[in-house]
């Protein structure tokens, strides 16, 4: 994919939400006159939030909700319990609000402006990839002994990282505050990058920085071959479309076929002729095309 055929080279491009270009907000004003964020979005804060306060009123690490939902190595790959490798990016530090907030604001300053361009749907699938991408990075490290697999893994940073290196791929005009200093995204981008790196290498935050690393990693590849993916998924769904089209279609006419043949029996032998098989067929013909006919005239 060249770089003329991404969105911002085409030319109703309308810039980023955010800085490098005209604003395009996802849908109204919200907090303060910000930008209202989209769906996934929206539900994303609304459960990353949530989980926090959870965890945070029912004792913090010694919620159940947290041991339920954090990423332990060892419960997820020796006892089974693989929902973790999901629900830990919706569990935050209960002891550092810092921690939600900083992701939470990455995810709607950034993960915003790519639902709005990407749609909802996109969105959080490439978010949930990115997430689940990050947390077997993480495995594969923990594995190998290069990281302590005894901590816990939470947070959604994994997941928000694959945004900010998608958005740097795809949307490379855009302008983030970075300690702040407003920056180019992919400037930011490759410093987060030689951070994570350096953490893994020092043991400071290796688990979370790996999970940076992997969602980052992710979100580059995705950027440049993501395309392709959403192209088979279009391409899938029209098959499927048109498979179903097509059986409709042969089932419709099987149906007609065999109400012209009961209309030609009644014709030829009166309508007491007909089985009560035929009967409840021609009812369920008439009905058929009286839904038909009703729904045509709507609107």
């Amino acid at each position: 994919m060249g770089w003329q055929d991404r969105e911002y080279a085409q030319d109703d491009y309308g810039g980023s939400q955010y800085g490098g270009g005209s604003a395009r907000p996802a849908g109204g004003s919200w907090l303060a006159g910000l930008p209202s964020p989209g769906k996934g979005v929206k539900w994303l804060l609304i459960l990353n939030f949530g989980m926090f306060l959870w965890a945070w009123a029912t004792g913090k690490i010694l919620s159940p909700v947290f041991i339920f939902t954090a990423m332990f190595y060892d419960n997820a790959v020796f006892e089974g319990q693989i929902w973790r490798v999901l629900t830990y990016m919706y569990m935050h530090d209960p002891f550092d609000v810092k921690h939600v907030l900083f992701n939470m604001f990455g995810l709607y300053m950034i993960g915003a402006f790519l639902e709005t361009n990407w749609g909802t749907k996109r969105f959080l699938i490439f978010y949930h990839l990115a997430g689940l991408v990050s947390v077997a990075l993480y495995m594969v490290l923990a594995g190998l002994g290069v990281i302590d697999k005894g901590l816990p893994l939470v947070g959604a940073s994994g997941a928000v990282f694959g945004i900010l290196a998608a958005c740097a791929v795809c949307y490379p005009q855009i302008t983030i505050i970075f300690f702040l200093f407003p920056i180019p995204i992919r400037a930011a981008t490759l410093i987060f990058f030689v951070i994570a790196v350096f953490g893994i290498l020092n043991d400071v935050n290796a688990g979370g920085e790996a999970c940076h690393l992997g969602g980052m990693a992710f979100g580059l590849v995705w950027g440049y071959r993501g395309h392709r993916v959403w192209k088979w998924l279009e391409d899938r769904d029209s098959r499927k479309k048109e498979s179903q089209w097509r059986a409709n279609r042969e089932k419709a006419q099987q149906l007609q076929d065999q109400v012209d043949a009961i209309l030609e029996k009644v014709k030829r032998d009166g309508i007491n002729s007909l089985s009560n098989r035929e009967k409840k067929m021609l009812e369920q013909a008439t009905k058929q095309q009286n839904s038909a006919d009703r729904y045509h005239r709507v609107g």
